[in-house]
């Protein structure tokens, strides 16, 4: 093929009267404006860690790429924003044209014949991997797609994406994140007090205090645990527990969530002094499955209208760090969980006054597994 810098300047033309075509608006127009089109084939595949798995890269080409003077190739690369982790090798393409004409990406010539006139196409092969050590969730790889520019410094003549979603499974029993999901499991940062949170990733809840050591209490880890307060917002109510909640969002776990076998395992720790005959012993973590949006948690707490909970209570010893541990196999349709805490009033319920002369929790947790 002869060199391209020859024709430039009627191949200028040619675009320019294509360009003339598109604004003058129909059918015509619109094939002539809209030189390429890519999709992958499939759209969505599962990759496991560590493996490949092939897909097909769909490139369908007008004639507008056609010119008197020769035919332009096709270019494809990975977008910048693809997640680390994941990689995506186009198979049988060539590296771009020399002089860094359009760097970094690959190229092939769009000639496959598809059976509608003026439309050719080039199927692409890629490789997708995923790293051994990346998380599992679900994640796109976004291939750029364009008609060669002509000459250095020059735009693509069109240009466009393909979406591949990349499932990356975790392999049964293997904890899906690779660190707890609650946010400030140790108590480090203050604890907001009111109602139930009305967003994922903090504590809120009824009157607490965040505290260094105190007494023979130490924190079980870090510099500071909560102490709980009181049973209501503000101070002393009639009711029996003094309650802290946080809401965990895994609506980007649905792919996992979705085949209804997923659980979430939690646990807390919990200590407490001992001032009399009186002193409360109880503590209890609780596990609420939500559908819906996590701002409506309040209301869907109060109306009881949860998928699945699982409680726990601890008759605790005095001066001694104790862990419970709950799990809850997930609705397919849950979208968050609702995690809870609590110090009980089991002994004596004081109307007023102190409440809990001493109840402390520390190191919560909160891991989602597939069996």
């Amino acid at each position: 093929m002869r060199s391209p810098h020859r024709f430039r300047p009627a191949l200028a033309l040619l675009l320019a009267a294509l360009g003339l075509l598109a604004a003058c608006g129909g059918q015509v127009a619109e094939s002539l404006a809209r030189l390429i089109e890519a999709r992958f084939v499939p759209a969505t595949q599962a990759v496991e860690r560590g493996t490949t798995q092939r897909v097909t890269l769909e490139i369908r080409c007008s004639d507008g790429i056609e010119s008197p003077f020769g035919r332009l190739g096709v270019e494809m690369r990975v977008d910048a924003a693809t997640s680390l982790g994941l990689q995506a090798t186009t198979i049988g393409t060539t590296a771009g044209r020399p002089g860094g004409y359009s760097e970094g990406f690959q190229k092939t010539e769009c000639r496959q014949p598809t059976g509608a006139d003026g439309i050719s196409q080039a199927l692409v092969p890629v490789d997708v991997s995923a790293d051994a050590a990346m998380a599992p969730g679900t994640y796109v790889l976004r291939m750029r797609v364009q008609v060669e520019p002509i000459s250095v410094g020059d735009l693509p003549k069109d240009q466009t994406f393909a979406d591949l979603t990349v499932v990356v499974p975790a392999p049964p029993g293997e904890p899906v994140t690779t660190g707890n999901l609650i946010v400030d499991p140790g108590f480090e940062t203050v604890v907001a007090a009111g109602g139930l949170p009305a967003a994922p990733g903090f504590w809120q809840g009824d009157a607490s205090n965040v505290v260094t050591a105190e007494g023979d209490i130490m924190p079980r880890s870090g510099a500071q645990m909560l102490k709980f307060i009181a049973t209501g917002a503000i101070g002393s109510t009639n009711t029996v527990a003094s309650q802290l909640w946080q809401t965990v969002d895994l609506r980007e776990y649905a792919s996992v969530i979705g085949g209804g076998t997923a659980q979430v395992d939690a646990a807390a720790w919990f200590n407490r002094i001992v001032v009399g005959t009186t002193t409360d012993r109880r503590f209890d973590l609780r596990l609420l499955a939500f559908d819906g949006n996590p701002a409506d948690v309040g209301t869907r707490y109060a109306a009881g209208t949860w998928l699945a909970q699982q409680a726990v209570a601890l008759d605790s010893q005095a001066f001694l760090w104790q862990q419970v541990q709950a799990s809850l196999v997930l609705p397919a349709n849950t979208s968050y969980v609702l995690v809870e805490i609590y110090a009980f009033e089991d002994v004596q319920n004081d109307a007023d006054g102190t409440e809990f002369a001493g109840h402390y929790a520390d190191d919560v947790s909160l891991v989602l597994v597939r069996p």
